[in-house]
């Protein structure tokens, strides 16, 4: 289990602890994980470039990254990071400072968003 005191939030580590971030956590997104352009150079050249339907249905090109290993923290009260879930799934990168938490990561744990105060996210 994860509860997370920072509402919407839950961090993220990627690259055995090169990528650490506070990811927002976006029922709207069918995604698994957005992470901004700029981690391209630490990703390196990705799998494959993918089409993008943003507002308005604006169309733009990012890349994906397939299969990554990505773990998912809550934030205690103390500030410490507990044990974590570590799932497997695509990593999407494209624009400037989004970092979301999509569906394709969410679907299969109950979330309970607790009176905008804390989040917890369970098996």
């Amino acid at each position: 289990m994860i509860i997370s005191r920072v509402y919407p939030y839950l961090i993220i580590e990627l690259l055995e602890g090169q990528i650490v971030e506070k990811a927002y956590v976006d029922t709207g997104f069918e995604g698994f994980l957005f992470l901004p352009e700029e981690y391209e150079k630490i990703l390196g050249k990705g799998d494959a470039p993918m089409r993008l339907t943003l507002a308005g249905n604006k169309i733009e090109w990012g890349s994906v990254y397939y299969n990554r290993k990505v773990k998912v923290y809550g934030i205690q009260k103390d500030g410490s990071k507990d044990n974590g879930m570590e799932k497997r799934g695509e990593i999407i990168c494209y624009g400037k400072g989004s970092y979301l938490i999509g569906r394709k990561f969410l679907d299969e744990f109950r979330v309970y968003l607790d009176k905008n105060i804390e989040m917890t996210i369970m098996p």
